[in-house]
C-alpha cells in the first residue's frame, strides 16, 4: 500500500483541513467542450499561517483544478497599497502581503510577516520589477512581475519616513536622520558622504527645459506646462475614451553632477477635449449610474448635471427621464463586535429611511454568508433578531439568532429591512459583515491617583485612591495590586483590594504605614479576565498620617559612585550614608550622560529618574539603564541621589552629583544567567480549559534584566531559532516578558496564570499565538536574560500541563501507586512518616490522605474509611508525619498502620476505590520528645493588641531550625499535645494570634502561649509556656505563678547576708578588671581571631592590645575561637535566613583604600 502526501507545494491552499466532500463536476470551455471529472473538495480552516478556503482536487489526474478563497485580504485594515503593470499590491495590519494579478483577476498571497524587515508596512512602491515595502524601522525589497514574490533584500532603517526608491542598482530610504542608500546587489550601505545632490537640476518636456534647483524640496511643486508655457503634442498615440488620443511623453532631468539621485512625482494633469455626448453609445448607462449614486435626501434623489459650451453661444438640452416610486432602499453599513463586553453580542448600523408609513427597522443574522441574496419573502416567516421602531435611530445591539444566544468566535452576517405600517417589507439590504462576538479582556483604568496625609485620610497607613471608571460592560471588580518595590505591571502579584462597581471609583485603602508603595489598577470582568501586563501603575505613595511640613530631608552625605567590579559591563553602583531625617521614606537616584566640556552639575533637575530605593536603611543600589536605554560601556554619566520624606518632599536643587563610567571588567568573558531549574505547570482551577498556572524559583543572577515565559504545544527545550525569528514580539512569539526578578522575596516562587500559547503549523517555527485550548498538552519554558542580553536558549528545563475544562470535566486523576510509609526514627512509637510520588495529572487540586489501624482499599462515603486524616495541596511538603488515624485514633507502638492517598482534581473527581495502600509499624525507640535535639526558644514575650495577642521571640542560631510553631492554651502546659497549634513562622520572629485564627480567644481571660522550634520533619514537644493576663489587668508575659504578690520590700533585700554577697561580687569584678588591664605590651592577636573579626564584624576597640599601667605582664591571652569549617558555614547561613534583614558582607575600597563593610547594603566603616 502506497500513501502520497499533498500539501502547499502541490497547489493546495493549506495543510490544515477539517472536511472532505466528493462530487462529480462538469465544466464547459470557451469552445463548448464539456468535461466531467471526479472532484474532491478539501476545506481549509485557516489554521496557523494558512488561509481559509476550498481546494478542488481532480482525483483522476491527482492535481489541483481550482482554488476558492473565502477571504481575499487577511484583514480589513489596509495599511499600504501600490500598483504596477502586473497588478495591485496590498498590505494590511496582519500578514501576508496580497497581490491582485491583473491578467488573471486572482488574488495571490505573498511574503508573510516573518520574512519582512518590519511590519506593519506603511508605504509601498513598485516599478514593475521591484516592490519595496517600508515600515517604521526599515524596508523589504521583493521581486515583482510575472515570477515575483522572492525577497531580494532587507534593509534596517530606524524611524523611516516612507520615502523610497528602488532601482536595478540601489535602494534608497528617507529617515528622520536623512537619506540612506544601499547597494541592491550586495546589500552594503552606501556611506552618506558619497551621496550627491543634483545641483543645479533642470527638467525638460518636449524639448523645453527650465531650472528647478530652487524647487527640489519636499512639498514643492513645479509647473511644467500651463497656459503661459503651452506645449503642442504630436498626433501620435492610441485612441482612448471618446476618441481622445493617448500617448507617452518623456520627462527629462539633467544635472552636471554625475550620479546624483533624483525623485519626482506627478501631482496634477489636466487636458481639454470636445465630446459629442449624443454620439456616445454608453451615455444612457452613464447617466443612470449618476442618478443611482446621487444624494438621497428625504426620499428624493438629487442629481446635479453641469453642461458647459466650448465657446459663447446657445445650447439646447432636452432630458426625458421616466421613474416610478418605490420604498426608500436601506443599506447596511457595518456589523462589528460590541467592545468591552462579555461576548455574545454584536452591533449593527444602517442608512436612514424617511418613508411616511415607516414602522420599524428589522435586523436578521445568518451564521456564515447567505448562499443567495435574501428576499422579503425569505425573511417574513422569521422573527427578527433585533428591531428598532425609531426611524432616526440607526444602530442597535444584537445578541440572539433565531431566539438562541450568539456564540463567541462564530462569524455572522446580517441584513436589514424596513417594515411598514401595513406589515409589508421593503427590499432587504445587501448582506454585510462578517463579525464575531468575543469576550474581551477589560482595559485597565485610563488614570489613577493616590494621596495620603491627615488632610485626606483619618489614620496612619491609609491612602485615598481614585481612578477612572472601568468601561467594561461586564465589569466585576476593580482590582488594586500593591508592591513595596517599583513595578511596571501586575504580573505575579496578589490582589490587595477589590472594589465592586457599586462603590464607585474612589475609596480608602489600608497599607503598611510609612513605607513607599506602588499601586497597579486593573479591571476584572465576570469571567475573571484582567490585563495584568498593561495595568495602570502609579507610585510611589507613602501611607502616612500627620501634616506635611513641606521640608525635604537634608542632602545625602558621603555619596560615592563607581563601576560594578567583575561584571560584563553596563552597570554602575552608587552609595551614601543613611539620611538623618526622621521622616525619610525612600531615596531616588537620578542620572544622565555627561555633557562634554561642561562642569558636573550640583542639581538633578534635568536628569532622569533611574531607580527608587524603597527605604532609607539601604544605602546603595546598582543602575544598568536610563529609561529604556542601557548604559554604554566607556560612556561617562552624571549620577546623584535624593532622599524623599513621607509626603514626597525632596530637594532636587542641592545634590552631590558624581561622574561615573561603566566598563567591562570580567576577565572570563560574558556569561549567561543560569537556566531555571525549578519549574512547574498546572491546570488553572475552575475554568473552561483556557488557562494554565506556572511557578518557578527566581533566578539569583545579580545583573538580571527580565524573564521571558514561553508556552507552546511543541517542545521548548531549544528556542534558538524562535528567538531569532520572533524575539519578544507578542504577536509572533505569544510570550510574556516580566522584568521583576522576584515578587515577595528572592526565595519565594513566582506564580503566573497564562492564557496564550503557540498552536498550529507543523512545528514551533510555523505556530502562531492563540488562546489556550482545552485538552491539548502544553510545554512551558522560562528564559533568563541579563542586562547585556546574555541568555541560554538551548537545553532548557521545561514543564508540561494539560488545560482542562473543569466545568465539564468528569475524568478523575489516575490512582497513586508510589507510596512509601515508614516508622519515624528516634521517637516513642506514636507516629509514622509518609512520602509519595505526585500525580502526573496537571489538574490535581489536592491530595486526601487516609490512614487506619486496619487494611482497606476504598474510602469516602461508600468505603470503610470515611474521612481523611490530612488534606495536602498540589505541591505538598513531604514527608508527612501521621500521628492520628481515622476515628481520631492515635498511632500506638507495634500496631500496623495502613495509608492510602487520593488525588482530587478541581472538579472534585477522584478514584476512591481499588486504592493502592502502604503499611508500616510504629516502633517505640524509648524517646518521648522526638524534637528534643532542637533548642528551646528564648526571649518569648506576649502583648495584647486590641483583641489579639502579639507573640515575639528571639531567633535561634541553631542551623537545624527552619520554622517556629506557636501553641496556645487556657491553662499552663509543658507538652504541645496539651495545647492548640495556631500557626508558624519562618523568617519573622513575631506572630499575631487573632480571633480569626483561634476563635476561642478573648481578651477577658488569661492564656498560656509557647513557641516550639521545628526542623524539616519534627518540632520540639516539651516547651515552656508563658502566661498573659486579661487586657485590663495590666499583666504582660508571666511565668505561670498566678495569684502571687510580685512586689518586694526593700528591707528584705538589705540583709547582712545579701550585703556580704554583694561586697564579694564587687571585689571579684575589680580583680578581673585589673587582670585584663595588666596584659603585656606585645600584641597577642592571632590569625584565627582576625578571621573571626573579619567574618562577624568584631572591631578592635582602642587600647585592646596596650599594656596596662597596673602591675606587670598579664597572663597569655585566651585562645582564639576555632576557625569556621565549610560545613559549619553552611549551617550558619541557613540559620541566618530566619532573620528579617539578611546580612550581606562585602568590601569596598575608597580614598585611601580603607576597608569598608556593607551590612544589608548599609555602609559601616
Amino acid at each position: 500500500m502506497s500513501i502520497t502526501n499533498y500539501g502547499k507545494n502541490d497547489g493546495l491552499m493549506g495543510t490544515s483541513t477539517w472536511g472532505l466532500v466528493g462530487a462529480t463536476t462538469s465544466s464547459t470551455d470557451s469552445s463548448g467542450v464539456t468535461t466531467t471529472q471526479n472532484s474532491l473538495f478539501i476545506s481549509h480552516d485557516g489554521r496557523g499561517t494558512d488561509r481559509p478556503g476550498i481546494t478542488q482536487f481532480n482525483t483522476g489526474a491527482q492535481s489541483v483544478s481550482e482554488l476558492h478563497q473565502f477571504d481575499q485580504l487577511p484583514s480589513n485594515t489596509v495599511t499600504a497599497v501600490t500598483a504596477d503593470l502586473y497588478g495591485i499590491h496590498i498590505a494590511t495590519d496582519v500578514g501576508p502581503l496580497v497581490h491582485w494579478i491583473r491578467s488573471t483577476g486572482d488574488f495571490n498571497a505573498g511574503v508573510n510577516v516573518f520574512g519582512m524587515q518590519d511590519w506593519p508596512v506603511y508605504s509601498m512602491r513598485s516599478d514593475g520589477n521591484y516592490l519595496i515595502a517600508v515600515g517604521e524601522n526599515g524596508a523589504t525589497v521583493i521581486q515583482a512581475g510575472t515570477n515575483g514574490g522572492q525577497i531580494i533584500g532587507r534593509y534596517s532603517a530606524i524611524e523611516s519616513t516612507g520615502g523610497s526608491v528602488v532601482s536595478n542598482s540601489f535602494v534608497t530610504l528617507s529617515t528622520t536622520d536623512g537619506l540612506r542608500m544601499w547597494n541592491l546587489n550586495t546589500g552594503d550601505e552606501v556611506p552618506p558622504i558619497t551621496m550627491r545632490r543634483a545641483d543645479p537640476l533642470s527638467v525638460g518636456f518636449e524639448l523645453q527645459f527650465q531650472d528647478i534647483t530652487e524647487f527640489t524640496h519636499p512639498g514643492m511643486q513645479v509647473s511644467i506646462v500651463d497656459p503661459s508655457n503651452p506645449v503642442t503634442l504630436s498626433t501620435d498615440g492610441t485612441q482612448g475614451p471618446h476618441g481622445i488620443p493617448i500617448q507617452t511623453s518623456a520627462l527629462t532631468f539633467s544635472s552636471p553632477v554625475d550620479g546624483a539621485a533624483t525623485w519626482a512625482k506627478l501631482v496634477e494633469l489636466k487636458y481639454n477635449a470636445t465630446v459629442n455626448l449624443s454620439n456616445d453609445p454608453t451615455f444612457i448607462t452613464s447617466l443612470q449610474y449618476a442618478v443611482d449614486n446621487g444624494v438621497l435626501l428625504n426620499g428624493t434623489r438629487i442629481v446635479t448635471l453641469s453642461l458647459k459650451s466650448p465657446s459663447n453661444g446657445s445650447m439646447w438640452v432636452k432630458l426625458t427621464y421616466d421613474w416610478f416610486r418605490t420604498e426608500t432602499p436601506v443599506q447596511g453599513l457595518s456589523l462589528w463586535d460590541r467592545p468591552d463586553d462579555g461576548g455574545q453580542t454584536l452591533m449593527a448600523n444602517w442608512t436612514l429611511v424617511h418613508d411616511d408609513d415607516f414602522a420599524r427597522y428589522a435586523v436578521y443574522l445568518n451564521e456564515g454568508p447567505w448562499a443567495t441574496q435574501p428576499t422579503a419573502a425569505d425573511l417574513q416567516p422569521r422573527a427578527p433578531d433585533a428591531t428598532v421602531s425609531l426611524h432616526s435611530r440607526l444602530q442597535t445591539e444584537i445578541s440572539t439568532i433565531n431566539g438562541q444566544p450568539l456564540q463567541d468566535g462564530t462569524e455572522y452576517w446580517a441584513v436589514v429591512v424596513v417594515e411598514y405600517n401595513d406589515g409589508r417589507f421593503g427590499t432587504p439590504s445587501s448582506p454585510f459583515g462578517p463579525a464575531s462576538p468575543s469576550d474581551e479582556v477589560p482595559t485597565p483604568p485610563k488614570w489613577a491617583t493616590a494621596t495620603s496625609g491627615s488632610t485626606v485620610v483619618s489614620a496612619d497607613g491609609e491612602v485615598f485612591a481614585e481612578w477612572a471608571r472601568c468601561e467594561a460592560l461586564d465589569l466585576s471588580t476593580t482590582n488594586v495590586y500593591a508592591s513595596t518595590t517599583e513595578i511596571t505591571d501586575a504580573l505575579g502579584l496578589d490582589v490587595h483590594t477589590e472594589f465592586i462597581p457599586q462603590i464607585g471609583n474612589a475609596s480608602v485603602m489600608t497599607l503598611e504605614a510609612g513605607k513607599p508603595h506602588w499601586l497597579a489598577f486593573t479591571c476584572a470582568d465576570e469571567a475573571g479576565q484582567e490585563d495584568l501586563v498593561n495595568a495602570t501603575v502609579i507610585g510611589p505613595v507613602v501611607p502616612t498620617g500627620g501634616i506635611d511640613d513641606g521640608v525635604p530631608p537634608p542632602k545625602l552625605a558621603d555619596v560615592w559612585a563607581e563601576d560594578v567590579p567583575n561584571d560584563d559591563g553596563g552597570r554602575v553602583q552608587i552609595g551614601w550614608t543613611n539620611s538623618v531625617a526622621d521622616d525619610c521614606a525612600f531615596v531616588t537616584v537620578y542620572m544622565m550622560p555627561a555633557q562634554e566640556g561642561e562642569n558636573v552639575p550640583t542639581n538633578v533637575v534635568d536628569m532622569e529618574e533611574v531607580a527608587i530605593v524603597p527605604d532609607c536603611e539601604t544605602n546603595m543600589t546598582i543602575i544598568d539603564s536610563i529609561g529604556e536605554d542601557s548604559l554604554i560601556d566607556g560612556q561617562p554619566y552624571w549620577i546623584g541621589a535624593v532622599a524623599f520624606d513621607k509626603w514626597l518632599n525632596g530637594d532636587l536643587g542641592d545634590v552631590t552629583v558624581l561622574e561615573v563610567t561603566p566598563f567591562v571588567n570580567n576577565l572570563n568573558g560574558p556569561s549567561e544567567p543560569e537556566r531555571i531549574s525549578e519549574l512547574n505547570a498546572y491546570d488553572h482551577p475552575d475554568d473552561d480549559g483556557t488557562a494554565i498556572d506556572i511557578s518557578w524559583a527566581p533566578s539569583q543572577v545579580d545583573d538580571f534584566d527580565y524573564y521571558v515565559i514561553w508556552v507552546s504545544e511543541y517542545p521548548l527545550d531549544d528556542l534558538t531559532e524562535t528567538w531569532e525569528r520572533a524575539g519578544t514580539e507578542p504577536g509572533i512569539c505569544g510570550c510574556i516578558v516580566m522584568d521583576k526578578q522576584w515578587i515577595d522575596t528572592e526565595k519565594s516562587p513566582i506564580e503566573l496564570t497564562l492564557n496564550t500559547a503557540l498552536y498550529g503549523g507543523n512545528s514551533l517555527a510555523t505556530s502562531i499565538p492563540q488562546q489556550i485550548m482545552p485538552n491539548v498538552p502544553l510545554y512551558v519554558a522560562v528564559t533568563v536574560h541579563d542586562v547585556k542580553g546574555n541568555v541560554h536558549l538551548d537545553n532548557l528545563n521545561t514543564a508540561t500541563a494539560t488545560p482542562i475544562d473543569n466545568l465539564a470535566d468528569t475524568t478523575p486523576p489516575d490512582r497513586l501507586s508510589g507510596l512509601n510509609l515508614y516508622d519515624r526514627a528516634g521517637d516513642d512509637g506514636t507516629a509514622v512518616m509518609l512520602e509519595f510520588d505526585l500525580s502526573e495529572d496537571s489538574d490535581v487540586a489536592y491530595y486526601e490522605v487516609y490512614a487506619a489501624a486496619f487494611t482497606f482499599t476504598s474510602v469516602g462515603q461508600s468505603g470503610t474509611v470515611k474521612s481523611p486524616v490530612a488534606t495536602l495541596d498540589r505541591s505538598p511538603t513531604l514527608p508527612l508525619t501521621i500521628d492520628i488515624l481515622v476515628f481520631d485514633t492515635l498511632v500506638v507502638p507495634n500496631t500496623p498502620v495502613t495509608v492510602a492517598v487520593v488525588p482530587v482534581d478541581w472538579s472534585g473527581n477522584a478514584y476512591r476505590d481499588n486504592l493502592v495502600t502502604s503499611t508500616a509499624i510504629a516502633i517505640n525507640d524509648g524517646i518521648e520528645d522526638v524534637g528534643a535535639y532542637l533548642p528551646d526558644i528564648e526571649g518569648v514575650s506576649l502583648e495584647w493588641i486590641d483583641d489579639s495577642i502579639l507573640v515575639s521571640w528571639e531567633h535561634t542560631t541553631d542551623p537545624n531550625v527552619r520554622r517556629y510553631v506557636v501553641y496556645i492554651s487556657d491553662s499552663e502546659f509543658e507538652n504541645v499535645a496539651d495545647a492548640t497549634n495556631v500557626g508558624d513562622a519562618s523568617v519573622s520572629n513575631t506572630f499575631l494570634i487573632t480571633p480569626e485564627i483561634f476563635p476561642e480567644l478573648s481578651n477577658d481571660s488569661s492564656w498560656w502561649v509557647g513557641v516550639s522550634a521545628k526542623d524539616d520533619v519534627n518540632n520540639r514537644k516539651v516547651i515552656e509556656s508563658l502566661r498573659i493576663g486579661p487586657v485590663d489587668s495590666n499583666e504582660g508575659s508571666g511565668d505561670g505563678d498566678d495569684g502571687k504578690d510580685s512586689t518586694t520590700d526593700l528591707g528584705e533585700l538589705l540583709t547582712t547576708d545579701n550585703m556580704i554577697i554583694a561586697g564579694m561580687v564587687l571585689i571579684s569584678l575589680l580583680l578581673l578588671i585589673l587582670v585584663f588591664r595588666g596584659r603585656g605590651r606585645k600584641p597577642a592577636r592571632n590569625k584565627e581571631w582576625e578571621l573571626q573579626e573579619a567574618t562577624w564584624g568584631i572591631e578592635a576597640r582602642s587600647g585592646w592590645d596596650d599594656v596596662g599601667s597596673f602591675g606587670g605582664q598579664a597572663p597569655p591571652p585566651v585562645a582564639a575561637p576555632p576557625s569556621i569549617q565549610p560545613a559549619q558555614q553552611n549551617d550558619i547561613y541557613a540559620a541566618a535566613q530566619k532573620y528579617s534583614s539578611q546580612v550581606n558582607l562585602l568590601c569596598h575600597s575608597v580614598g585611601n583604600n580603607k576597608p569598608n563593610l556593607y551590612n544589608n547594603n548599609r555602609k559601616v566603616e
